[in-house]
């Protein structure tokens, strides 16, 4: 699988989302947005009956791991994964979930270009970074369906020249993911969800 500024977590919980803020475009901090705020009004194209706290996901599901994969205990068997973002709010996510790829045996390639907001590719549709991005990722494509198998890696792409610096995939983030889901439900606590979800259980 090959993906491009992928949303592990939907909740917006890591220190990322913070860390990163100079470089990207979503608001901070994010629960205080108008439609997760708990006295936002009722409208027929808004319902709040089940509560909405996410444009794309039900309230009681967000942080399951069909809805934000980071929130995942274990990733033994997973397919081949190439992930390719910018220095982006949501990308603690992703390494979380490259780190947990690689731990339990996975194949695992992760890209992250310095200073690029969230799909870059999208705005900044004539930078160096896109076309490079979009190279490797079209590689990407390719060698997964001749069965290729990458060994794990991660680079760390400068915007002056596009130099990469090798990251440790072991060390891409220097937190558990027990830590994480603690942080991804004591985010939503703030949101506009409902009741059940703030006992420690999703919808599924």
């Amino acid at each position: 699988m090959s993906l491009l500024s992928p949303v592990a977590d939907l909740t917006n919980s890591f220190l990322s989302y913070e860390r990163n803020a100079h470089c990207d475009n979503f608001p901070t901090p994010i629960e205080k947005l108008p439609y997760l705020e708990k006295t936002f009004p009722t409208c027929p194209a808004w319902p709040t009956c089940p509560p909405r706290a996410n444009p794309y996901c039900e309230a009681g599901m967000l942080t399951h791991p069909l809805a934000s994969p980071a929130a995942a205990d274990d990733w033994t068997g997973a397919c081949l994964l190439w992930l390719g973002s910018g220095q982006e709010q949501i990308v603690d996510a992703s390494r979380l979930v490259a780190r947990e790829v690689h731990r339990v045996g996975g194949s695992i390639t992760l890209r992250e270009y310095e200073n690029m907001p969230h799909t870059f590719l999208v705005v900044f549709w004539t930078a160096p970074q896109t076309k490079q991005i979009l190279a490797e990722w079209a590689q990407s494509i390719v060698r997964f369906g001749r069965g290729e198998r990458p060994t794990s890696n991660a680079q760390f792409i400068r915007a002056r020249v596009l130099t990469a610096e090798p990251l440790v995939v072991e060390d891409l983030v220097s937190f558990t993911v027990e830590q994480a889901q603690e942080w991804m439900w004591t985010k939503t606590h703030g949101y506009k969800v409902p009741a059940f979800h703030q006992e420690g259980r999703s919808s599924l």
